[in-house]
């Protein structure tokens, strides 16, 4: 399986395409959530990352399953993330510290949340996805 897993920036961060990256040191911080769920992929599966602070997104990549990481002051970002992905009719998992928030009364928009760590529950989502029955 593929997954895709995007890291959001916040506006002032988000990489411009044709300009450089805004701050030297987002290239030794990738997203230490994402980095942790790298570390359980298994052979068979492949984990796609892509940081807004560092590249622009693309969703012209083949994949069976993105994974968003989405902090607080991004609902609108990630919003528009998901609907995009939806539009193309791929699955979307939004994790991280605003989902985490959502706990009780996610937005209606949202296909699927992982409140707390995602690294907790990756084999339930694989598990999940591989039998078609995500919740």
């Amino acid at each position: 399986m593929k997954f895709l897993a995007i890291a959001l920036a916040q506006d002032e961060e988000r990489f411009i395409k044709g300009y450089p990256p805004k701050g030297a040191n987002l290239f030794m911080y990738p997203n230490y959530e994402i980095s942790q769920l790298a570390s359980l992929i298994s052979k068979r599966d492949e984990l796609i990352y892509l940081d807004e602070r560092i590249d622009s997104l693309s969703f012209e990549l083949p994949f069976d399953l993105a994974l968003i990481y989405s902090n607080f002051g991004q609902e609108k970002r990630t919003m528009e993330i998901v609907l995009q992905l939806s539009e193309k009719g791929k699955r979307s998992i939004v994790f991280g510290p605003l989902p985490t928030l959502w706990r009780n009364s996610p937005p209606d928009w949202i296909d699927a949340i992982v409140t707390g760590s995602i690294v907790n529950v990756y084999s339930a989502i694989r598990e999940d996805l591989a039998r078609n029955l995500l919740k």
